[in-house]
């Protein structure tokens, strides 16, 4: 998931496949892909704070996917009000809504890891 994130990156960054090129939303994004990043190194090692990085990352993933939907949805009024052109979803944000989704699920993944865990020391 990190290394995705850290791909949906490089492309934000340098506006490669049709992706807009958007410098501040691509460091958030750089954010995010570290956050799964650190989380995995950690797992690597056998510490469960690997799967706490992987709960934070995911509901990052799920605050970036709600800001780009309602953002649309913002940008759905705009033709009713000042009567201009429907402005078309582009392929940055149908990535980052499918990536945000996939970040909620690694998030009740882990979850249930860390209570499971939580069960085995209580």
């Amino acid at each position: 998931m990190g290394v995705l994130i850290l791909f949906v990156f490089l492309l934000m960054l340098f506006g490669l496949l049709g992706f807009e090129r958007d410098l501040l939303f691509s460091l958030v994004i750089l954010l995010n892909s570290l956050i799964y990043l650190t989380g995995l190194e950690d797992i690597k090692k056998g510490l469960k704070r690997g799967i706490a990085h992987t709960f934070v990352g995911g509901i990052f993933s799920g605050i970036i996917a709600l800001y780009i939907a309602f953002k649309k949805l913002v940008d759905l009024l705009y033709p009713l009000i000042y009567h201009t052109p429907i402005e078309k979803l582009r392929i940055e944000d149908i990535v980052l809504i499918l990536l945000g989704i996939v970040g909620v699920y690694s998030t009740f993944v882990s979850y249930r890891y860390l209570r499971k865990g939580e069960d085995k020391n209580g």
